[in-house]
């Protein structure tokens, strides 16, 4: 039974793909659009974007502003594919990342403006990553001077462990890449966040969750997830902007200079999917959080999370 203040799925459930056409068509009209997805190299998302930035005005049809300022772009897409329209994925692609976004921020921003405000966000992460560098000392180092750093002799020594094991330990977590090595010792601000709240949800939950690979997906022994609810059988990733190359930021030919060496971001977005399709086909649900909506949007991280 529906609670008596439950809003319903949408007024505009019963028209037809056909009719919501028809009312877009009348805002935007269908030459416009086809231009822009034939000869412009637009997609539907960004004719969404474009609509809901510069078309809708005060006067505009209430069932438009439903359509175009729903939260999901499928919904939008479907109507245009089912009224015959299309666009070529290939070219779309390959276009940079700020021109592919350029409809969400204002009219009259220049792209170079636009460049600016992408690479601000882009690089925050990098920057606070930097300067924990400079402060717990340099990756390239082996000798480190901070007792609570994972790179210092003193880190295993204080445990117990002898200062050739702590030596060699440091070398093989080099070796393996910055971002593997704060994965086993220390915990990202981001993830300490989404961990933080967890405890305010009171849902069990674990970390580090490991899943035996059987090596159908990849040539990993194992596949490590961030979090882990149990009762629903849910995986969280948190990703970082730059280490798993944020596609809202990189587009799939950039080059991401990663502490193991250069990859493109396709290869980047290739190999986190393997990760999450193994999940899912282990029967787990699989929430990506990333980094940006933690920084920027963490209410929302947080209404996505607590209805898990």
């Amino acid at each position: 039974m529906l609670k008596e203040n439950k809003k319903p799925v949408s007024q505009y459930h019963n028209i037809s793909k056909k009719e919501k056409y028809l009312f877009i068509t009348e805002i935007l009209s269908e030459q416009k659009i086809k231009h822009l997805l034939e000869n412009e190299n637009h997609s539907f998302g960004m004719i969404k974007d474009l609509m809901q930035r510069d078309y809708l005005e005060e006067n505009t049809k209430e069932i438009v502003k439903n359509i175009v300022c729903a939260k999901s772009h499928q919904a939008f897409s479907n109507i245009l594919k089912e009224n015959g329209l299309s666009f070529d994925l290939d070219k779309y692609n390959k276009m940079p990342q700020h021109w592919k976004i350029q409809y969400r921020f204002p009219k009259d921003w220049s792209i170079e403006q636009i460049k600016k405000e992408i690479y601000t966000a882009s690089s925050l992460g990098q920057q606070i990553t930097v300067e924990k560098r400079k402060t717990n000392g340099s990756y390239n180092n082996v000798v480190f001077d901070k007792k609570w750093s994972p790179f210092a002799i003193d880190f295993y020594t204080t445990k117990g462990y002898t200062e050739e094991y702590a030596i060699e330990r440091i070398k093989k977590i080099c070796s393996n890449g910055a971002k593997q090595a704060l994965k086993n010792v220390q915990k990202p601000s981001t993830e300490a966040k989404i961990e933080a709240i967890l405890q305010q949800t009171g849902k069990p939950y674990s970390t580090q969750f490991v899943v035996k690979n059987d090596g159908v997906f990849d040539n990993r022994k194992n596949f490590i997830y961030d979090f882990l609810l149990p009762e629903t059988k849910t995986i969280i990733e948190v990703n970082g902007d730059f280490f798993h190359a944020n596609p809202n930021i990189y587009c799939e030919y950039d080059d991401i200079p990663l502490p193991s060496g250069i990859s493109k971001a396709k290869d980047i977005w290739n190999k986190d999917q393997r990760k999450i399709d193994f999940a899912k086909q282990k029967g787990y649900n699989v929430i990506i959080v990333w980094e940006h909506e933690i920084n920027y949007r963490i209410e929302t991280v947080k209404d996505k999370l607590l209805n898990v």
